[in-house]
C-alpha cells in the first residue's frame, strides 16, 4: 500500500483496516466444453443452485429460445420457445431466478411479463403479466427494457415444534372455516382440460424430439387475471374439492412434500419506481411505489421477517446512478397468517369459478353445438324443415304448418300424403337416422341434467361458502379491515351464486322432463314409421302396438321439437330475479279467511272482480347462464384483486430510504456491478465489485449498514479496495474481462493475457486490506456507487491510492480469444462450478472449482 504521506493526499477520509493476505496455487479441471449451434447469451443466475444445470438464451428465426444443458457431461436436456404467439418476435429475456424448491425457472421478459418454466421439460407453467407505467401514467413500450430485476426469496418462518401430535391431520387448516368444510365434502367430477386434447402433432410427431413450443392461453380475462396460488389446474395447491387427474390428499401422500415455495416472495422491479410482489411466486400482491422514479436493485430479504432492503438506481439513457444508502421496505402483513388465508380462499374461489364457467360452456356446446360438433338443439328443426321441403316442393302444399300434420296424425292416426311419403322413406326416417337423433339428443339432455345437478349447483354452493366467509371477515373490521373488502361486490357475487343454484336446479328438472317427452316422441315416431312402411297384407307381427303417451308426445310437439324451454338458459340477458322470492306470494290470514268464505257462499274461492295476486314464474324469468357465469367470475375477481393488494397498500407498509431526487443523483457513467449481500446478527454487508475495462484492476467495495434495522438517516461504514491483478514474471499485464463473487471468500476473474489467450482464475478477497471511508448521510461526498468508483479510480490513477497486487497463479486456459465473455458461477457446496461463454457466443466451458489442492500451476489445455 502507499505510505502515510501519500495516503494523506487522497480525497477520501479513511482509516486502515488490516487483513491477512493469502495465496493458493492449483489448477481447475474442466467439466465439459459445449459447442453451441447458434449465438447464445448467458445470464448471471444461469447456473442452477442445487443441480448440475445451466440455461442459455438464443434467438432463432427472430424468436427468443431457452436451452438447458447438463454442464457435467455437456448434454442438452431440452429447449423451448419463450413468450406467447402474439409477442414472440419482440420477446426478450431480461433476467431470471430459480424457485426455492429448484423445480422451476422464473424468466423476466420484455414486453413486461414473468414466465415460469418447468426444469423437467421446459414447458410454460404460468405467465404473470406485469403492468408497467411511468409516474406520469405513460405505458411501457416493447421497444425498450422497462424491467430492472427479479428475485425469489425463501420464507424464513420456522415451524414451532408441538408436543401435541396432529392426530386429526388438519395440516394447518382451522376447524369451521370454508376450507375445512370443503375437505369433508365429496369431490366434484373432473372436466376435460384443453391441454389434454390430442392433435395430429401429438400423435404422429417424432417422439424423440425434446423441443417445446409455446401455447397460447385460452383462459378468459377474469380467470387469467385472478390472484391464485395454483399454477397448474391438474395439480392445484389448495384443495378446491374438485377431482383432478393428479388429485391426492395430504394424508394419502407418503412422500415428503417440498414446501420451500410456501410463503416465498417473488419480487420484480421496474425502472419507474415500482416493485411488483408475488406470494409463492404466483399470487400477485400488488405493487409498492417508491418516492422516486428509480429501479430497486441489489435486493435482499431480512432474516428477521418480511423486510426487504436494496438500493435505488436512477437511469438516464445508458447512464446510471445507484445510491449508496439502502432503501427499506417493511411489509408486516406478509408475516401474518391472514394473507395466506386470503390467498387460499382466492385460489379456491378461482378454481370453482373457472369450473362453473367450463361446466356452463360444455352444457351450451352440447345443446347448441360448437365449432367442431353439431348441437342437439338443431336436430329437431332440421327434421321439421326437411318435412316442410317435402310438402312444398313435391306436393305443392304452401303455407301448411308441418306441426299441424304431425298433430293430426297423433290424434287421428291418419297421415296426410306428404307426411305419409315422408315417414315411408328417406334418410331422416331410416332406422340409422332415428337412432343417431335419439343418441345425440339423449346424451345432450342427460348431460344437461347431470351437469346442472351434480356439477353446477354443488360448485355454486361451494363458492357461496367462500363468499360467506369473506362476508364474515367484513363484519370484523378490527381483524380484517386491511383487506378493504367491498360489501356491495360481495353481495353482488353472492346474488349470482344464489341465481346459479336456482337456475341449475330448474335446468336439471326441465332437462329431465324434456328427456322423458323426447323418448315418448321417438317411440311414437318409430311406431308411425313402421306403420307407414308396412304392407297391407303383411304378417301381423309387422304391425306394432302403440306404446307411447299421446299427451307427452303432444307436449313435445308444442314445446321441444322446434322450440324448447332449455333455450332460455343460454340466450338473452342476465336474469334479474330474486332467488328467494316465492313463486306465489304467501296470502295473509284475512285473505285466506275471505277465500274460504267465497268458497262456502259461491262455490268458488274467487270473489267476482277480485284480482289474482301476482305470481312469479322462475321458468319465465330464466335467462342466459353463460352471461351469469361470466358475471359471477368478474364480480369475484374484483373482490379478490382488491383484497390481494392489501400487503402492498401504502397504509400497510413502511417505506424508508434516502431522500435524493433524480437530479441530485446525477447519472453520469455506466458501470457493470456484481453484488453479494451477507447478513450478520445486527448488520448487513453489501459487497459490490466492478472490473475496470481495458485495465488490470477491480474495484471492490463493502457497505456496512444495519440491514432491516437501518434508520431513516443511517450511519454507514464504507470500505474500499482496488485489486491490481498481476501475472507471473515474464508475462505482461492482463486485461480483466469479467469478475464475480464465487462464495464468501473468493472472487472469480476472467482475463485476457499474452497471445490473446483467455484465462479463468480466482483470488481470496477476505485477505485484502480495505480503506475505511467516513460517510455522512447529511452531506455525503459521494452519493452513488458509480461516483464512489469513479473517484476511487481517479485517485488510483493519480497515484494517491495504491492497488493491492494479487498474483493470479491458479488459473485455467479458456478457448475464446476475442470479444466479451459471459460468466455464471455457483459457489455452493458440492457444486462449485463456473460457466464461461466465449466472445462469439458459440462455446460454453464449465470449470470445476472444487477444493482440489496439491496440483501444480497450469495454464490449462
Amino acid at each position: 500500500m502507499a505510505p502515510a504521506a501519500t495516503r494523506c493526499r487522497s480525497a477520501f477520509p479513511f482509516a486502515w483496516n488490516h487483513r491477512k493476505r493469502s495465496m493458493d496455487n492449483h489448477t481447475f479441471p474442466l467439466h465439459s466444453s459445449i459447442h453451441l449451434p447458434s449465438h447464445s447469451r448467458i445470464l448471471r443466475q444461469s447456473c442452477c443452485p442445487d443441480k448440475d444445470l445451466v440455461v442459455l438464451f438464443s434467438r432463432i428465426g427472430g424468436l427468443e429460445r431457452i436451452t438447458m444443458y447438463n454442464y457435467q457431461n455437456g448434454t442438452k436436456i431440452w429447449d423451448a420457445d419463450v413468450g406467447d404467439e402474439a409477442a414472440s418476435a419482440s420477446t426478450h429475456v431480461v433476467d431470471l431466478c430459480w424457485s426455492p424448491d429448484g423445480r422451476s425457472i422464473a424468466l423476466l421478459l420484455n414486453p413486461p411479463r414473468v414466465s415460469l418454466h418447468s426444469i423437467q421439460d421446459g414447458h410454460n407453467i404460468i405467465s404473470l403479466p406485469i403492468e408497467v407505467s411511468s409516474s406520469t401514467g405513460e405505458s411501457s413500450t416493447s421497444g425498450s427494457v422497462k424491467l430492472a430485476g427479479i428475485w425469489w426469496f425463501r420464507s424464513d418462518k420456522l415451524k414451532k415444534p408441538s408436543t401435541i401430535p396432529d392426530i386429526f391431520r388438519r395440516h394447518g387448516i382451522v376447524t369451521g372455516t370454508t376450507e375445512s368444510i370443503l375437505r369433508s365434502l365429496p369431490l366434484l367430477d373432473p372436466l376435460a382440460e384443453e391441454s389434454d386434447k390430442l392433435t395430429a402433432t401429438n400423435l404422429f410427431a417424432f417422439q424423440g424430439s425434446q423441443t417445446r413450443s409455446h401455447s397460447r392461453s385460452q383462459l378468459p380475462k377474469a380467470i387469467s387475471s385472478w390472484p391464485t396460488l395454483s399454477v397448474d389446474s391438474k395439480a392445484p395447491v389448495v384443495d378446491s374439492s374438485i377431482q383432478t387427474r393428479l388429485h391426492t390428499k395430504a394424508e394419502d401422500n407418503l412422500d415428503e412434500v417440498d414446501e420451500s415455495n410456501i410463503d416465498s416472495v417473488l419480487m420484480v422491479t421496474d425502472v419507474f419506481g415500482f416493485a411488483h410482489i408475488f406470494l409463492d411466486g404466483t399470487f400477485p400482491l400488488g405493487t409498492v411505489r417508491f418516492e422516486q422514479p428509480a429501479s430497486f436493485v441489489s435486493v435482499e430479504k431480512s432474516n428477521g421477517g418480511p423486510i426487504f432492503f436494496g438500493h435505488s438506481k436512477f437511469r438516464s439513457g445508458t447512464l446510471s446512478s445507484t445510491l449508496i444508502e439502502p432503501t427499506i421496505i417493511d411489509m408486516p402483513l406478509l408475516g401474518e397468517r391472514k394473507m395466506r388465508d386470503l390467498a387460499r380462499l382466492s385460489s379456491i374461489a378461482r378454481d370453482l369459478a373457472w369450473y362453473i364457467v367450463r361446466v356452463v360452456k360444455e352444457m351450451k356446446d352440447a345443446w347448441h353445438g360448437s365449432a367442431g360438433a353439431t348441437g342437439a338443439r338443431t336436430l329437431g328443426p332440421k327434421w321439421v324443415d326437411a318435412f316442410r321441403v317435402k310438402q312444398t316442393e313435391k306436393f305443392g302444399y304452401k303455407g301448411t304448418d308441418p306441426l299441424l300434420d304431425l298433430t293430426w296424425l297423433l290424434t287421428t292416426g291418419r297421415a296426410s300424403k306428404p307426411l305419409e311419403d315422408f315417414l315411408g322413406g328417406g334418410e331422416q326416417m331410416s332406422e340409422r337416422g332415428i337412432q343417431k337423433w335419439e343418441s345425440i339428443m339423449s346424451d345432450a339432455l342427460i348431460k344437461l341434467r347431470d351437469y346442472s345437478e351434480k356439477r353446477l349447483v354443488p360448485a355454486c354452493q361451494r363458492l357461496q361458502l367462500v363468499l360467506t366467509e369473506l362476508q364474515g371477515w367484513r363484519m370484523l373490521p378490527s381483524l380484517y379491515s386491511m383487506f378493504d373488502l367491498d360489501l356491495e361486490l360481495l353481495e353482488r357475487a353472492a346474488g349470482h351464486t344464489d341465481r346459479g343454484i336456482v337456475l341449475g336446479s330448474l335446468l336439471s328438472s326441465v332437462a329431465r322432463q324434456e328427456l322423458f317427452r323426447f323418448k315418448e316422441f321417438i317411440t311414437w315416431l318409430r311406431f308411425e314409421a313402421t306403420n307407414a312402411q308396412a304392407t297391407p297384407n303383411g304378417p301381423p307381427e309387422a304391425n306394432p302396438t302403440s306404446r307411447h303417451d299421446i299427451l307427452e308426445v303432444n307436449n313435445y310437439l308444442v314445446s321441444g321439437l322446434v322450440s324448447s324451454k332449455i333455450d332460455m338458459w343460454f340466450v338473452g340477458d342476465l336474469s334479474q330475479f330474486e332467488p328467494h322470492q316465492p313463486t306465489t306470494p304467501k296470502p295473509t290470514l284475512a285473505e285466506t279467511m275471505m277465500r274460504a268464505k267465497m268458497a262456502a257462499v259461491h262455490g268458488s274461492n274467487e270473489h267476482p272482480g277480485q284480482q289474482k295476486p301476482p305470481s312469479v314464474n322462475h321458468l319465465d324469468a330464466v335467462k342466459n347462464m353463460m352471461v351469469l357465469s361470466q358475471e359471477l367470475a368478474e364480480s369475484c375477481n374484483k373482490v379478490f384483486v382488491r383484497a390481494a393488494g392489501a400487503a402492498t397498500s401504502s397504509r400497510n407498509i413502511r417505506l424508508r430510504g434516502p431522500n435524493i431526487s433524480s437530479a441530485e443523483a446525477n447519472p453520469r457513467c455506466s458501470l457493470e456491478f456484481r453484488e453479494r449481500i451477507v447478513q450478520n446478527e445486527n448488520q448487513a454487508v453489501n459487497y459490490f465489485l466492478t472490473p475496470v475495462r481495458g485495465e488490470h484492476a477491480i474495484v471492490l467495495v463493502q457497505i456496512w449498514h444495519g440491514g432491516a434495522t437501518t434508520p431513516a438517516a443511517p450511519r454507514l461504514e464504507i470500505r474500499l479496495a482496488i485489486v491490481d491483478c498481476q501475472l507471473p514474471e515474464g508475462e505482461r499485464r492482463c486485461n480483466v474481462l469479467a469478475a464475480d463473487f464465487f462464495d464468501d471468500e473468493s472472487i472469480i476473474v476472467v482475463y485476457r493475457a499474452q497471445k490473446e489467450q483467455n484465462y479463468l482464475s480466482r483470488f481470496d478477497y477476505h485477505g485484502l486490506e480495505f480503506l475505511t471511508l467516513a460517510y455522512d448521510a447529511a452531506s455525503p461526498t459521494f452519493k452513488s456507487w458509480e461516483e464512489l468508483t469513479t473517484l476511487a479510480l481517479d485517485e488510483w490513477r493519480a497515484g494517491r491510492i495504491s492497488g493491492q497486487g494479487v498474483m493470479l497463479t491458479q488459473r485455467r486456459g479458456l478457448g475464446g480469444r476475442a470479444g466479451e465473455v459471459g460468466l455464471a458461477v455457483n459457489g455452493r457446496s458440492s457444486r462449485r462450478v463456473v460457466c464461461v461463454l466465449d466472445g462469439t457466443g458459440t462455446r460454453l466451458e464449465s470449470v470445476d472449482l472444487g477444493d482440489d489442492a496439491g496440483e501444480e500451476d497450469s495454464e490449462g489445455e
